[in-house]
């Protein structure tokens, strides 16, 4: 074999070794963002866990197991354990009433009325008593206290989420088009509502011949960008409420990836007390996107 022949042939089986260790290297990638999120669902302080959602309202009210209550927790608390109170300033305290209902508040007991720090723009304020982990939250519809059991069946039987084959083609180029200022996205949520977040601009891409857009929800800034978007395998291999993507903040020629293999299910899919977003309009997409996280549908 002539030596410039031989040339071409080493190079294009040194070309096709390294687009296979590429290859690997993302598949190997892939696998460990899918442990990091079974990992992440089997917190004792995550989704799976949450068992309560108690909107606040204005004034001072009192919570316990017993039925009377304004706020029913459940039967482990005292009938009549204290009181939660939201001001018109959106200020939030607890107080308690029976003093066997100890709970703890960074690892100290509270023995007076307490001042609570919702999630946003947090940290909040976790309370703690035996199993049960209890914080306030913030959103568009009010103020509200959030309870975890960390001890929820759930998480003792959850065995993993299953995920669609790894599939580099559903690592797609974007290309960003930013409105000349930001705009609001009204976004609908599972509670009914609206909430409008802040909107750069679009993403850009192509499937199969035909350009799409995907709005995301972020701030210019954000080094991470967050979609809520839904297509056509929503209710039969994906949760039908839409899915989540994060995508890095375009570089400086406004490029970026949407990689779908990291497409996974809402917090909603786990628990009826979760406050998620849904997918726009803009964010609904007319065909099938066979990559990220499957949901269970028969199990949750």
């Amino acid at each position: 074999m002539k030596p410039a022949i031989l040339l071409v042939f080493l190079m294009l089986g040194l070309l096709h070794c390294n687009r296979h260790e590429s290859s690997n290297e993302y598949v190997h990638a892939i696998k460990r963002w899918q442990e990091k999120r079974n990992q992440e669902l089997r917190d004792t302080t995550g989704w799976l866990a949450l068992e309560g959602l108690y909107w606040l309202k204005e004034g001072r009210h009192p919570f316990g197991s017993s039925s009377d209550q304004t706020y029913v927790f459940p039967k482990d608390f005292p009938a009549y354990a204290g009181f939660f109170e939201l001001n018109a300033s959106g200020e939030m305290t607890i107080s308690l009433k029976d003093p066997s209902f100890e709970v703890m508040v960074n690892e100290q007991l509270i023995t007076t009325t307490t001042r609570l720090e919702p999630d946003y723009p947090g940290p909040p304020t976790l309370m703690r008593h035996y199993k049960w982990l209890f914080y306030p939250i913030s959103r568009s519809e009010g103020k509200a206290i959030r309870l975890i059991n960390t001890q929820s069946q759930k998480l003792k039987q959850f065995s993993g989420m299953e995920f669609f084959p790894i599939d580099p083609d559903w690592k797609i180029p974007a290309r960003f088009e930013a409105f000349d200022t930001l705009k609001t996205l009204a976004v609908p949520t599972v509670l009914g509502s609206m909430r409008a977040e802040p909107w750069p601009g679009n993403l850009v891409f192509s499937y199969q011949g035909t350009t799409y857009k995907l709005a995301p929800t972020s701030n210019p800034a954000d080094k991470e960008w967050f979609i809520v978007f839904s297509d056509q395998s929503n209710g039969n291999t994906t949760y039908g409420g839409g899915r989540f993507l994060y995508v890095q903040q375009p570089d400086s020629s406004g490029n970026t990836i949407l990689d779908f293999n990291q497409a996974y299910s809402p917090p909603c899919l786990f628990s009826i007390h979760a406050t998620c977003p849904l997918p726009p309009a803009v964010n609904r997409l007319p065909f099938e996107i066979p990559a990220g996280e499957k949901a269970d549908l028969e199990n949750h």
